[in-house]
């Protein structure tokens, strides 16, 4: 009982007490206080370091000198903390020396009583293979089980065991008690400490991202890294992004594990995901009463999300202009922590900013192969284009058609009404253009009054039809008081398809331009074919 009084054995328990009680709320206020510092890295907490420079110590090993003093103190062979587990029981701690085993398949005996009773028990005779977790001890010990409570529950057991016939007195009770105490706190310190680890990880696992997302110039490319980052970082069943940039020209919608319907183009009005762009700044949570009484979907009606789902929508900005949102979908009974929450936030606007820059990237290069004129693509989109599709026709054996077109008479409308009536004229006729052709097909300002149509996957006889209904859409253009045309105004086409007449873009340029000039020499405001 010496070891009780043990003035340096008293200090030791207690400078242990007052490390376990207080290192999980340094911990806690450094973690809720760290600046929220949007860096590509998460260098605010160096690695295996507080933010206050000192190493964080390891919760295992604190506890586990804990329960040598106090296996000391108690003039006791060995500490053990069982916490149930399964049907049997889990060996969470031990004092050092011991050799525990790791669990114990049933619960049953006197430890099991202590637990469901929730109260002390102590026994001067106990075969120590009967307890479990003692599996090379041989003959009887003394033994004491105490209940563990974290905040009002019982969670296990701290179990101490002495030489057979050794009673636990008063004083050793009392010890054990107030190691029962510290362990609560102990507790709360190892899920502190569990929790900086997690979020350390989990900032470093969203700047991987981004990391990958820097050496990315395509902003669906971007947007497909940005949901793979957010199902990491939050318990999704789904996800989507939907980008509606005015000023670049750009929409898309992508999805993550599921299929949106085809039609679906822009976001349909009574959606959260539109009330998000449209009138949000902020992100938005979906959960609880919120999800299971309203009526409106969140991206479209007929979702396959399941009924009640919480979602996390947030707008994306570019310059003030909200040209997105992005929402992570996740079961009704799994919400999204609002420590996750944050983490997404901050991630989130990073995203924001790598979308920002490659859709102006975008714009750019786009605007690059524009003709500032009509708004069609430029002679050199149109060889670069046109040689792109000959390779793949190649590839695949499949036709490539070209038709070139030239207004008619083009200079008696300059010279008889000025040239703001024949840039008038050009825009007109291109607008006009790009109704008469699919989404595949290429539209080109050639030159001058001439335009190029690339067709892929057109035969030349489906791209005379084509021709023909262009000369016809164009001659049916109104002019005079009718419309924006000074006069009437009618198209000659040549047209010449891969791979006859020619295989290469010189030569099927060669060809439609002659079918053109036959056009002209055969009356114009009509559509000629190139010979095969």
């Amino acid at each position: 009982m010496e070891a009780l009084l043990n003035p340096a054995v008293l200090a030791g328990l207690g400078a242990l007490a007052l490390a376990l009680l207080t290192f999980g709320g340094l911990f806690w206020r450094k973690r809720r206080g760290a600046p929220s510092k949007e860096a590509m890295a998460p260098d605010w907490v160096p690695e295996g370091a507080l933010v206050d420079g000192h190493r964080p110590p390891d919760p295992a090993a604190l506890a586990s000198q804990f329960l040598a003093l106090a296996r000391q103190a108690s003039d006791a062979e060995g500490i053990v903390v069982l916490l149930p587990s399964g049907g049997g029981w889990k060996v969470a701690l031990c004092s050092p020396g011991l050799k525990a085993a790791p669990s114990v398949p049933r619960r049953e005996g006197l430890p099991a009583l202590a637990l469901d009773g929730e109260r002390e028990l102590t026994a001067e005779t106990v075969h120590a293979q009967s307890l479990g977790y003692l599996p090379d001890r041989e003959g009887s010990v003394s033994l004491a089980l105490l209940p563990l409570t974290h905040r009002g529950k019982v969670r296990g057991l701290l179990c101490c065991h002495r030489a057979a016939g050794k009673s636990f007195g008063e004083r050793e009770m009392a010890i054990l008690r107030r190691c029962a105490r510290v362990l609560d706190g102990w507790e709360t310190f190892a899920a502190h400490h569990a929790a900086l680890s997690a979020c350390r990880d989990q900032e470093e696992r969203l700047a991987r991202g981004l990391e990958r997302m820097l050496s990315e110039q395509d902003p669906e490319e971007i947007a497909g890294l940005a949901l793979d980052a957010l199902f990491d970082l939050l318990p999704a069943i789904y996800g989507f992004v939907a980008v509606q940039s005015s000023m670049a020209r750009f929409s898309r919608l992508l999805t993550k594990r599921f299929q949106a319907p085809e039609h679906l183009q822009y976001l349909q009005k009574n959606t959260w995901a539109h009330w998000v762009q449209t009138r949000g700044r902020e992100p938005l949570y979906v959960e609880g009463a919120t999800s299971r009484e309203t009526a409106m979907p969140i991206l479209y009606k007929g979702e396959p999300f399941p009924a009640g789902a919480v979602a996390y929508l947030q707008p994306l900005e570019m310059n003030g202009e909200l040209f997105g949102v992005v929402g992570i979908v996740g079961k009704p009974e799994e919400e999204f922590s609002e420590e996750n929450r944050l983490a997404a936030s901050r991630f989130l606007k990073q995203v924001s900013a790598l979308m920002t820059l490659a859709l102006v990237n975008l714009m750019n290069e786009e605007n690059s192969m524009k003709d500032s004129l009509t708004g069609l693509y430029n002679r050199r989109h149109f060889e670069e284009r046109l040689l792109e599709e000959l390779k793949r026709g190649q590839r695949q054996g499949s036709p490539v058609s070209l038709l070139i077109l030239d207004i008619d008479h083009f200079k008696a409308v300059n010279d008889t009404y000025g040239h703001p009536a024949g840039d008038a004229t050009l825009r007109e006729v291109a607008q006009r253009l790009q109704m008469c052709f699919r989404e595949i097909d290429v539209l080109c300002r050639y030159g001058g009054e001439e335009f190029a149509a690339i067709l892929p996957l057109c035969p030349q006889e489906e791209a005379v039809m084509v021709a023909e209904r262009v000369r016809s859409a164009i001659e049916g253009l109104p002019s005079g008081g009718e419309g924006v045309l000074p006069c009437p105004v009618t198209v000659s086409i040549g047209v010449a398809s891969f791979p006859h007449p020619s295989t290469t873009p010189t030569g099927l340029q060669r060809a439609a331009d002659e079918a053109l000039y036959e056009a002209k020499r055969r009356g114009r405001n009509r559509v000629e074919a190139a010979r095969r």
